[in-house]
């Protein structure tokens, strides 16, 4: 997997009840992560509120994370001079209530205004009435690409739900250092034992005879590893992910009219702006299928794809029928058409890029790109509500 753009969600938690020093190994590991990620081009999403913590010896000793990851990122903006004041991607992304920083600790108060002053952070509001945990997780797992948990309780077991109900990778880590709220069924050591008799559920990667020795490489023997290994092994696990799948539906018939027109838009704009974009492109019809029966597996595709593309140039039935399904999935959509072509009401709802066959190829990728930033991140049609 390309980590520039990668958004990364590391979330756990630890015990009042844990020895110090574990707790310390834990942050440590992270810290570790978080500065090659970073070196890497790696974006995190991150909660911003309140830090609870155990007080030993007058130590204050976090039993989150969310500070530590963003106390690292803040110096590393600050020891490279870097600021995103003129630019519109930000390193940092966070999901909260409207009234989050009456929540923010007075020793953290000055971190998250140094953030602030270099706009590194992209602010994104929960919806009035929709401010329980479950929720702000719901909608933290929409905006990730990976997931790594490390401990923690029932959070973090509903985050790796989330996170499998997008497709989305998930990375559970073997140190046990208990959940600050002191509940679930084990957390992320529970989910790593599992991991090891069956990642598939997990994570896909590129290259499966690796997976034994990959795995070897995140544990953390209860602490006994040393946190930059293990933090290494992170990484190369990541790299060994398969990139995020871009799912194509679009005219197909050979003998159609636009059928030229629409080959030459998928090849020579679509997929080399994916593909830059560090995306793995799946097209039934043109690449091997994995399943008997075609209909299983573009409806599978459908369903844990990150990106559908769904061109209406020709307004085929199947077209529009997958691209229903799509609406009703979390996943990105990218609606598309020959610029002649009339869309259906329901459809004409959504924003459509109409493409021209006679554009230079790099100014139609030009405005693609316009179109992607406009619209990656919409929120699904249907979201859930709190009923409180």
């Amino acid at each position: 997997m390309k980590l520039s753009g990668r958004i990364s969600h590391i979330a756990g938690s630890a015990s009042n009840a844990t020895e110090s020093s574990l707790i310390d190994y834990g942050h440590n590991v992270i810290k570790s992560l978080v500065r090659n990620l970073l070196r890497e081009g790696g974006k995190f999403l991150v909660q911003v509120g309140k830090e609870p913590a155990k007080i030993e010896s007058g130590r204050h000793i976090p039993l989150i994370f969310d500070w530590t990851i963003l106390a690292v990122i803040y110096e590393y903006l600050r020891s490279n001079k870097l600021d995103f004041t003129s630019k519109k991607e930000k390193p940092i992304i966070t999901v909260v209530k409207q009234d989050f920083e009456d929540s923010i600790p007075e020793n953290r108060r000055n971190l998250w205004e140094g953030l602030r002053k270099r706009e590194a952070v992209q602010i994104e509001f929960l919806e009035e009435g929709w401010s329980s945990g479950a929720v702000r997780r719901i909608r933290m797992s929409e905006y990730g690409d990976l997931l790594i948990i490390l401990s923690g309780g029932e959070g973090v077991e509903h985050l790796a739900e989330e996170y499998n109900r997008h497709s989305k990778p998930i990375i559970p880590l073997d140190l046990n250092l208990g959940a600050n709220k002191n509940d679930g069924s084990g957390g992320a050591p529970r989910l790593f034992s599992k991991m090891l008799r069956d990642y598939k559920p997990f994570l896909t990667l590129e290259n499966t005879t690796s997976a034994g020795e990959l795995f070897l490489g995140i544990k953390t023997n209860n602490g006994s590893a040393p946190f930059d290994v293990v933090a290494n092994g992170i990484l190369a696990l990541i790299r060994n992910i398969v990139p995020p799948i871009v799912f194509y539906v679009r005219l197909m018939a050979n003998d159609a009219r636009d059928y030229t027109a629409v080959e030459y838009y998928f090849r020579h704009v679509v997929s080399p702006f994916f593909k830059g974009k560090g995306f793995s492109i799946k097209e039934i019809g043109v690449q091997e299928t994995s399943d008997a029966w075609m209909n299983v597996e573009i409806f599978e595709s459908l369903h844990r794809a990150a990106i559908v593309v769904v061109d209406l140039t020709g307004l085929r039935p199947n077209c529009l029928i997958e691209l229903g399904y799509a609406f009703g999935r979390p996943s990105k959509i990218i609606l598309t058409a020959k610029k002649d072509y009339k869309l259906p009401f329901d459809t004409k709802m959504y924003e459509c890029l109409f493409w021209d066959p006679s554009e230079d190829a790099n100014f139609s990728t030009s405005r693609l790109g316009e179109y992607y930033e406009r619209n990656i991140n919409r929120p699904p049609i249907v979201r859930t509500k709190d009923l409180i």
